[in-house]
């Protein structure tokens, strides 16, 4: 996994969690890990698992984005004490809870995995428990230095030290999250594959899952180029195209004309337009950042938004 930039060079804190459990594999791939042989009751405990962390990782991504925000914000006005600010890092990043569903226990690894597997999501769960905890407590030393306006004092002294401590505790958080994700990602999808084994809709799941890991991997790239587009051009117009070709494929599947599945039906439809319009988007993005060699963090909010629109047709689509 690549390793997260400083804080203040990008836009926003990036992060690969929004990368699903299928990593680019069809129906016909191979399994890579035991968990394709589990038992129905320990691929869905694990299928929750999986499930939990990705949730819980989404709401504490939204969150660090905008304490980030925040963070650049105050820098500034750090860098120049005398500066007239009004409201700069007055206010805390609105932090929406996770609410586990039914069956999801991310505090505690599932009986489905064996005991090494076990340990290590107990033990690197712990620990993103107290990064993402001490980032939070440094926001608000910070946050605390301006509402006193003790930068006046030290000439942005301490503000600093603490912008530099954000940014090394958020490249720890995000590094060891990679490695979570990436490692339970694939058993992940392992123990998917019990459960969608008879599933008469498996093809249809498998394409929005290579859709969202193509699109996961496009914000990522976005993301670690937004103040040098150059930098990834090449690389993201092959990905422009690889999952341009992908939402054509799927958007030309046919698809059961059965009542029972009427439901599905519509909403990978809309999935596949979501997709679409997220392709139309990109593109703009891209030509205006080709032209001025930077993506500006607008844009990528935009992107956000029509991920979240993906998504969120994925899950109807699944549950």
């Amino acid at each position: 996994m690549k390793k997260i930039a400083q804080l203040l060079i990008l836009p926003a804190f990036m992060t690969t969690t929004l990368i699903i459990s299928c990593q680019n594999r069809d129906k016909g791939s191979k399994a890579q890990t035991q968990y394709a042989e589990s038992n129905g009751d320990d691929a869905n405990s694990i299928i929750k698992y999986n499930n939990g962390l990705l949730g819980q990782d989404e709401r504490r991504d939204s969150y660090l984005k905008s304490l980030g925000n925040n963070v650049r914000s105050m820098r500034r006005l750090f860098d120049n004490p005398k500066a007239t600010v009004s409201s700069i890092g007055m206010f805390e990043p609105f932090e929406t809870p996770y609410i586990p569903k039914y069956g999801e226990n991310i505090s505690s690894p599932p009986s489905g995995l064996n005991s090494s597997d076990k340990q290590f999501f107990k033990d690197n769960v712990t620990q993103l428990n107290t990064l993402y905890t001490q980032i939070k407590d440094v926001y608000k030393a910070m946050r605390d230095y301006v509402k006193a306006q003790d930068y006046k004092d030290d000439n942005g002294a301490k503000g600093k030290a603490l912008t530099d401590s954000i940014d090394n505790l958020g490249n720890k958080y995000y590094k060891l999250d990679d490695q979570v994700r990436a490692k339970l990602s694939v058993i992940a999808d392992d123990a998917e594959r019990v459960t969608l084994k008879d599933h008469p809709l498996k093809e249809y799941i498998y394409a929005m899952k290579d859709d969202r890991t193509k699109i996961a991997g496009i914000s990522m790239l976005l993301d670690s180029s937004a103040n040098n587009y150059k930098v990834s051009e090449a690389k993201l117009q092959v990905a422009f195209q690889a999952l341009k070709s992908e939402n054509e494929k799927h958007t030309a599947m046919s698809f059961s004309s059965r009542d029972e599945y009427a439901s599905k039906k519509n909403y990978f439809g809309k999935f596949n337009e979501a997709v679409n319009d997220f392709l139309l988007e990109l593109k703009r993005i891209m030509r205006d950042a080709s032209a001025s060699g930077k993506i500006s963090e607008e844009d990528l909010k935009t992107l956000d938004y029509k991920r979240e629109t993906i998504r969120s047709y994925y899950n109807n689509f699944v549950d």
